[in-house]
Parts: structure tokens; C-alpha cells; sequence
């Protein structure tokens, strides 16, 4: 217990306290919103899994890339490209443990089954955990949260509780609360659960819920105190026995699991990725540590409905604001980048003469760590990059995404030059 609490104050000492922003930029306000759109951003292809095939030449041409990109990119890490099911790339470039000397334990290679944090990419996990709730009929998304949380701002004995704050279960998925982020964020070792909950609704008003988008991580571990007070299980318990076990997920957990640490990649010298100081300030938000490996299976549970019915999964993946950073609305094809309930929604192309496919994804940053994943619907892909703080881990992840998709996505026109054109199928792509 010693030497735990000399790591947690060591990591402590090198990191922002309260602070678990996504490193991606997406922790924005904005001055005005558009009309909120209240329909998935590209609708749903008729038939799934038809846009393209991923046969041996375009495999050859993707490793190619990928492999181009790990040394243009300095990347090291980890990578996952799924399709169908199927771990298309699924492995590490460079040592376990970035300090340790060759023939040391943790020189051995990255592999599939090596630990990274998520980091914000928690966020959907519990928005899943959350629209289960709804699932059970033991939640519902336009409910305001004081019903939830009753317990924990109006105990017995206490003062009668303030005017109700208009937020709903929706707002805090949507991060459209209109609380200000800063304001009461709590330190990553905060005990008191429920004072981080108060602290939440003293926190500063930014905007009337609803109106428009503001990236809060408060917001998220007031929603794994909801799903604490909803599913009488305590959070860590609720999200494995309802998302980790059901997707096969046999090595993934929280910060602080001993049973990972010696399969963890490195965070800092002499610190792994489980390190990390893990209490009520950072649950709900973040903490979540995996492989490429739970994460193929991850995606195997999103796509045959295997966590959440076709109608909650859709309603998932709806934009419900626009995101706007810096005070300008994100780009991305068809309208822009948008908010849904707990994953960043867009149109993406990968080049001029594709179609746009629907693309749901979430980046995660924490201190030492770096991760993102993309999730096409109907492609049936999943990209995932997990990293450190030490790589240029955005550019490598949008070049693998890039790849896999200009071999799948459907073509809206040929843009070779005519000596060039033999015929139109994905094997002849560039």
C-alpha cells in the first residue's frame, strides 16, 4: 500500500490535477449553435457489408501504407484495423516499455495483447453502460437528472434542494449540460463521490442546457454515479458485468489492475500504462485499460447488437448538436462534425471520388498516454491507434483510416487518368 500511494503522489507530481481532457482538441465552447439536426448525419446504407473487399492485393497495399506511415510518422504503439470481424492488422511497433535496454523484461515487442489506457475513449463505454439503463426501462434520456441522483442532493435531514437545473441524461451524454468544465472539476484522487456530484451542480452555467456543444468530463463521472445509484452496482462492477464480460473482453479493466500491469505498455519511464491515479475524479471519463485484442471483440459486441437493441444502437450514433471549436463549427463532410451521445459523429471521405460513409468515432489523451478509434458502420471497420505521449500518434491513426477506407469505400466516380482505367473494382485502386 506504500509503494502504491509513492506512485500515485510520484504521477501526481507530473501531472495537471483535475485535468483529464481529451488531448484531440476537443474540449471547445461556442458562441452560437445552429439548429440542432435530429437525424444520423448519413443515413444508413440499405445493405451492410457490400461497399467493397478487402482481397490479397488490396491487403498488400494497405501494409504497405500502414508500414510507410510507421516510420514517416515515428510511431510507436499499437494498431488495429477490423473488418468484419476480422483483425485486418492487429499489432505494436517497438518495445513494451520505451526505457527498457535490449534483452531486459519489456524489451519484448508490442503485440495485440499489450495494455494501453483509453482514456476519454471511456466516455463511450459508459454511455453504453447508461443507454442499457434506458434499455431496462430504469433510465430514460430526457429525464432531468435530479431523479437519479435524488439520493445524493436531497439526503434525509438536509436543506431543501435548489430550482431544478433543466439538465437531462441527454445533455450530459451530448455534452450540451451547460456547465462550464473548469469551474468545481475535481482532483483524479477525489474519495467523495458524492460531493463530486454537488460540486457538479454548483459548477458555473456556460449556457441553458441544450443549446449548445461544450466538451465536460464532470459531466461523465456524473454519469457513472447515476449508473452507480440506478444499477446498485458499484461502477467498475456494473461496466464489466454488462459491457466487458458480454463483448469477451477477458483483459480489460480499470487504472490500478495488478492483473495487467505485466502486459502494460509504458506511460513514463518507470510507469505503466495501469499507473495512473484512479478515484472519482477521472471514473466515468476515463481509466479504462485494454488491447487490441478486447478491442476487436469490442467491435464484434457494437455491430451484432450484442450490448445494446438495433434501436438504442442507432439512436447511439444520432447527432444531437454540432461540435464547434474554438467558436467554429468542426469539419467534416456533409455538414460538419457532430456530437451524438457519447461519440463524435461525421461524414468522412477519403478522397475526391468516394462516397461518404457514416464514421463514428472518440480520441482519448491523458499524461503518457494517446489513443483514438473509428468505427464505420457500414463499412464494417474499426481503426483503433493506442500510443504515448511520445509519438505522432493523430497523423499516423488518419493515415491507417485513410487506407483501409479508399479500399472500401464505394466509388462516386474513376479519377485515374483514362491510360490508367482497366475497370472500376477496388483491386485496381491506388
Amino acid at each position: 500500500m506504500m509503494q502504491r500511494d509513492m506512485l500515485v503522489r510520484g504521477l501526481l507530481a507530473a501531472l495537471v490535477v483535475g485535468s483529464c481532457a481529451d488531448l484531440s482538441g476537443r474540449v471547445a465552447s461556442a458562441r452560437e449553435a445552429p439548429a440542432i439536426p435530429q437525424a444520423p448525419l448519413v443515413p444508413p446504407t440499405a445493405a451492410i457489408g457490400t461497399a467493397g473487399v478487402l482481397d490479397d492485393e488490396a491487403r498488400g497495399r494497405l501494409n504497405r501504407l500502414v508500414a510507410k506511415a510507421v516510420v514517416d510518422e515515428r510511431f510507436w504503439g499499437a494498431l488495429l484495423i477490423a473488418h468484419r470481424g476480422e483483425a485486418i492488422v492487429s499489432r505494436g511497433y517497438g518495445p513494451r516499455l520505451i526505457d527498457a535496454a535490449p534483452g531486459e523484461p519489456g524489451s519484448e515487442p508490442i503485440t495485440s495483447s499489450t495494455i494501453f489506457e483509453l482514456a476519454s475513449i471511456s466516455k463511450p463505454f459508459a454511455a453504453i453502460a447508461v443507454l442499457q439503463l434506458v434499455s431496462e426501462g430504469k433510465l430514460s434520456l430526457d429525464e432531468a437528472i435530479e431523479k437519479p441522483l435524488s439520493r445524493i442532493l436531497a439526503p434525509a435531514n438536509a436543506e431543501p434542494p435548489g430550482p431544478a437545473s433543466g439538465i437531462t441524461i441527454r445533455h450530459l451524454l451530448s455534452h450540451t449540460s451547460g456547465r462550464d468544465n473548469d469551474s468545481k472539476m475535481p482532483p483524479y484522487l477525489a474519495e467523495d463521490r458524492d460531493q463530486v456530484v454537488r460540486d457538479f451542480m454548483d459548477s458555473a452555467s456556460i449556457a441553458p442546457p441544450g443549446e449548445r456543444f461544450s466538451y465536460n468530463n464532470h459531466a461523465y463521472i456524473v454519469l457513472a454515479a447515476i449508473i452507480e445509484e440506478v444499477s446498485g452496482q458499484p461502477f467498475e462492477q456494473r461496466i464489466k458485468s454488462s459491457i466487458f464480460d458480454p463483448a469477451g473482453m477477458k483483459s480489460t479493466g480499470f487504472l490500478g489492475d495488478d492483473r495487467l500491469r505485466p502486459r502494460a505498455a509504458s506511460r513514463i519511464p518507470g510507469h505503466t500504462q495501469v499507473d495512473h491515479p484512479w478515484a472519482w475524479g477521472y471514473r466515468g471519463c476515463g481509466g479504462i485499460v485494454t488491447s487490441l485484442d478486447d478491442l476487436l471483440a469490442f467491435e464484434k459486441a457494437l455491430r451484432t447488437n450484442t450490448l445494446l437493441p438495433a434501436q438504442l444502437s442507432a439512436q447511439m450514433l444520432t447527432g444531437v448538436t454540432p461540435v464547434r471549436r474554438r467558436g467554429q463549427v468542426a469539419p467534416g463532410a456533409e455538414g460538419g462534425e457532430l456530437m451524438a451521445l457519447g461519440w463524435f459523429v461525421s461524414g468522412y471521405s477519403p478522397a475526391r471520388g468516394f462516397e461518404i460513409c457514416r464514421r463514428a468515432g472518440h480520441t482519448g489523451g491523458s499524461f503518457g498516454t494517446s489513443a483514438a478509434l473509428s468505427w464505420f458502420p457500414d463499412q464494417q471497420v474499426m481503426v483503433v491507434v493506442l500510443s504515448g505521449g511520445r509519438t505522432r500518434a493523430s497523423a499516423f491513426f488518419e493515415r491507417a483510416e485513410q487506407a483501409v477506407i479508399r479500399e472500401l469505400a464505394p466509388r462516386t466516380a474513376d479519377i485515374r487518368p483514362p491510360a490508367e482505367r482497366k475497370d472500376t473494382t477496388n483491386a485496381d485502386r491506388p
